[in-house]
C-alpha cells in the first residue's frame, strides 16, 4: 500500500467501531457474494435487508452503495453502518467492492460497478429487488463513481470507452456525499489530491493527465444531462476540497432543470469531508435521517 492509501485505511480503522459495529438485530446480512467471474476476490458485494419490512408489493426498494477511498483504497465493510441504517428503513442495500487504482484502472472500476448492476438485475427475483425503485449512492470517490455510473448508463460514448454493454436500469434517485465531479477544479492541483488524480488517470506525471486514456471521461459534470435523476447533494460545511464540486454540480442541475436537494452540515465538531460516516455525532445523524427520508420520497 502507498503512504496515502495507508493513511486512508488507518482513518477507516479509527472510525470503524463507532461507525460500523452497530446493533440492528433484525437486519439480515449476506456478505461477500461474488458478482463477477473476473477478479472474484475483489468483485464481491453484501446484501442487507429486514425481512419484517418487506413491502406489500413483495419487492424491496434498492439502495446501491459505492464506498469512497480516493479510488485507491476503501472497502465495503467500512460502510456497513450506513448500509444497516438504510436496510433498517425498509430498503434492501447492495454494498459493493470494486477494483482499486493504481493496481487496476479507472476503467476496471466502472466495469466492476456495471457487473454488480448486472448481478442485481439477474438476481432480482431471488432477492426481491424492485428494479423500478432504485437509488444509487456513494461518498467521496464513491459519489464520483455514482455520477459516472449514471452518465454511462445513458451515454453510448461512455459505454464504448469503458467497454460496458448497455444496461436497462433506471435509478429514481441519487445521493452524493462529498463528491468530486470536476478534476479541473483548483484544489485538485495540490499534493495528495493530485496523487489521487494521477492514480485514477493512470499516469505518473500530473502533466500527463490531460492526455491519458480516460482524460475525457474523468469529469462527469460536462456529460450530465436532464435525464439525471433527482439528487440529494450532501456537503460538509468546512469541506473546502469537494464543496466547490458540489456547488458546480448544483449549478448544472439548475441549468438543466434537474431536481435536487442539498444538506450542508453546520456542526462545528463534525463539519468536514464525509462527516456523515461518524454516525455517533449529531450532524451525521441529521444527514442520515435526511438521506433516509429522501429514499422514501423518491421511491414512493
Amino acid at each position: 500500500m502507498s503512504f496515502l492509501s495507508t493513511a486512508f485505511y488507518i482513518d477507516d480503522l479509527i472510525k470503524n467501531k463507532g461507525a460500523n459495529n452497530l446493533n440492528y438485530p433484525n437486519v439480515t446480512e449476506i456478505n461477500d457474494i461474488v458478482y463477477s467471474d473476473n477478479l472474484q476476490e475483489i468483485c464481491r458485494l453484501d446484501v442487507l435487508f429486514d425481512k419484517a419490512k418487506l413491502p406489500e408489493s413483495g419487492l424491496y426498494p434498492v439502495v446501491f452503495n459505492i464506498h469512497g477511498g480516493g479510488w485507491i483504497t476503501g472497502d465495503k465493510r467500512f460502510r456497513r453502518g450506513v448500509s444497516l441504517q438504510f436496510a433498517d428503513a425498509g430498503n434492501i442495500v447492495v454494498n459493493v467492492n470494486y477494483a482499486l487504482t493504481p493496481k487496476y484502472t479507472y476503467g476496471d472500476e466502472v466495469k466492476n460497478l456495471f457487473d454488480a448492476l448486472k448481478w442485481v438485475k439477474a438476481h432480482a427475483n431471488e432477492y426481491k429487488f424492485d428494479l423500478n425503485k432504485m437509488v444509487i449512492t456513494g461518498d467521496s470517490a464513491g459519489a464520483h463513481l455514482s455520477a459516472v455510473t449514471l452518465v454511462t448508463l445513458k451515454d453510448t460514448n461512455w459505454q464504448q470507452k469503458f467497454g460496458v454493454e448497455p444496461l436497462d436500469i433506471n435509478f429514481k434517485g441519487a445521493m452524493l456525499f462529498c463528491g468530486p465531479y470536476d478534476f479541473d477544479e483548483f484544489w485538485m492541483r495540490f499534493p495528495v489530491l493530485d496523487t489521487m488524480l494521477k492514480g485514477i488517470a493512470g499516469v505518473k506525471r500530473k502533466r500527463d493527465v490531460k492526455t491519458s486514456a480516460y482524460a475525457d471521461y474523468l469529469n462527469p459534470l460536462p456529460a450530465i444531462d436532464n435525464t439525471f435523476p433527482k439528487t440529494l447533494v450532501v456537503m460538509g460545511g468546512l469541506d473546502f476540497v469537494t464543496n466547490p464540486h458540489s456547488r458546480k454540480l448544483m449549478r448544472k442541475f439548475k441549468e438543466l432543470g434537474v431536481e435536487y436537494e442539498c444538506f450542508k452540515a453546520k456542526n462545528i465538531f463534525n463539519n468536514f469531508h464525509c462527516f456523515h460516516l461518524k454516525i455517533w455525532m449529531p450532524a451525521a445523524k441529521k444527514a442520515m435521517k435526511k438521506a433516509i427520508d429522501f429514499t422514501r420520497e423518491v421511491l414512493a
